[in-house]
């Protein structure tokens, strides 16, 4: 084989390739490799073919003229089914197969498929179609659905005239109309989100010899709680020994915890806070902790955070000139602000009932843990971007004698409550800002007359003594 074949052409299960490095100035418009199946497991066929394609491309990328056609196959399933047994896939299974079969099987399916990806350095659509046995979706839309079934359904009403036929159709085009006018006012009101709970299981790591897993405070995540009864977790003694400290207890005389003066920061709170809008009460509740914050700390550097806006924007933050920097919910491994003593985290950050369910009915995790898990460890390593980090620093008296300590501002009773058990600080102190009178949880106090009771209680009595003459009758049945 010549050197041109050696390096341009390429063989993988009897079918030949052509590909050739790109220069860095086309790299946007082709990457950094361009691969092409030349269709052939015949070597001559092959070498034939690659001798164009390599003179044509090089000619292209020393003049830039000429560029080579490079069509892409139209993606049928003809061309599907033809790729995947190039690219050795023989084995075909139905969508219902793999979604009927175990883990291990559904696994072994998709292994040949995983395992041709693996060696493409640049693969095309019509590759990743084949490996993934999908299909280009169709581009008929609702509206020419309607169109496409009356073509498909000509005898549908055909004794009637044209008038009388119109309007048999007429109740289905509006009921079409209405639905997608409706659904566009849904999209343009606010994002609508498809959501998945996936749950990995240990076997994931079953491959590996050991496994090192890395994370402050690892009993109290979910990874932890959900893997425990399977798994026994051994700490790294190595590891754990050169460790400059265990928690951030050992600062807790030098921190300052301030709270918003509400309940749960939940998107009942903020709606309520809106009247009926939540992004409005959103901007109202994060507006009110800055001014009062700006009264109490002129001046002062900060970090914070809170949720965003429908349209990924961020809502404003009224100290952003005044010494505040807005970093991310979870600068996990941050470095960058270890000289600031003040950070403010404002997100609601809540599971919703049907996740918190399927953690309960899974692995027996309470809503409780769960909470502490995804929002209040955050809020722990959030905070512990600041000063919170620098043992040379904090505690320590700055230029004009004042003990240097860290203020930490968090969104509500049961977030200050639970930082406090993790530092082992001294109490929050709810900051003096009126939300006005929160309506109290569960169902509203319902005030009954007398009769109204007794009418009740005649009823559960009469549904009582019902309930022990069927026992009684289906007992003596049985004897």
């Amino acid at each position: 084989m010549s050197l041109v074949d050696a390096t341009y052409l390429f063989k993988r299960n009897n079918t030949y390739y052509f590909r050739i490095a790109v220069p860095s100035f086309y790299w946007d418009k082709y990457g950094k490799q361009i691969w092409r199946s030349l269709r052939t497991g015949d070597l001559k066929t092959a070498k034939a073919l690659v001798a164009e394609l390599t003179a044509k491309w090089l000619n292209y990328f020393r003049t830039g003229e000429n560029p080579p056609e490079d069509h892409h196959e139209k993606i049928t399933p003809e061309a599907s089914t033809n790729r995947a047994h190039n690219l050795g896939i023989s084995e075909q299974h139905s969508p219902e197969e793999f979604l009927e079969a175990a883990t291990e099987q559904s696994v072994d399916m998709l292994n040949n498929g995983l395992q041709a990806l693996k060696e493409m350095k640049r693969p095309g659509e019509l590759d990743f179609v084949a490996i993934s046995g999908a299909l280009a979706g169709s581009n008929l839309k609702l509206s020419g659905a309607l169109d496409a079934y009356k073509k498909l359904t000509p005898g549908k009403w055909s004794n009637l005239d044209a008038r009388a036929y119109d309007k048999k159709w007429r109740p289905f085009v509006r009921a079409v109309n209405d639905f997608i006018e409706m659904l566009g006012k849904v999209i343009c009101k606010r994002r609508v989100w498809l959501q998945f709970t996936i749950f990995m299981l240990p076997s994931i790591v079953d491959a590996y010899k050991d496994t090192l897993i890395i994370s402050a405070n690892f009993d109290e995540t979910l990874l932890a709680m959900m893997w425990s009864k399977d798994v026994h977790f051994q700490r790294n003694e190595w590891i754990q020994s050169r460790l400059r400290y265990q928690d951030m207890k050992h600062v807790a005389d030098f921190v300052e915890l301030y709270h918003a003066p509400v309940k749960n920061l939940s998107k009942t709170f903020l709606t309520r806070l809106g009247k009926g809008d939540e992004e409005r009460g959103t901007q109202d509740y994060v507006d009110r902790v800055a001014l009062c914050l700006g009264d109490m700390f002129p001046g002062r550097e900060h970090i914070h955070c809170s949720n965003k806006l429908s349209d990924d924007k961020d809502y404003r933050w009224l100290l952003d000139d005044k010494g505040g920097q807005r970093v991310i919910t979870n600068p996990f491994g941050w470095n960058t602000f270890k000289h600031c003593n003040m950070a403010v985290f404002l997100a609601a950050i809540n599971y919703d009932p049907d996740t918190n369910d399927r953690l309960y009915a899974f692995y027996g995790i309470t809503k409780a843990q769960a909470k502490n898990a995804l929002c209040y460890q955050m809020i722990y390593q959030f905070l512990g971007r600041t000063m919170i980090r620098d043992k040379d620093k904090i505690g320590k008296p700055d230029d004009t004698g004042k003990i240097l300590k860290v203020v930490c501002v968090l969104p509500d009773e049961g977030a200050a409550e639970a930082f406090q058990g993790l530092l082992g600080c001294a109490p929050s102190t709810p900051l003096p800002i009126d939300f006005g009178a929160q309506p109290k949880r569960g169902r509203p106090r319902v005030t009954k007359s007398v009769e109204k009771k007794r009418e009740e209680e005649k009823l559960k009595k009469q549904r009582y003594r019902e309930k022990k003459k069927a026992e009684q009758a289906a007992q003596m049945q049985l004897e």
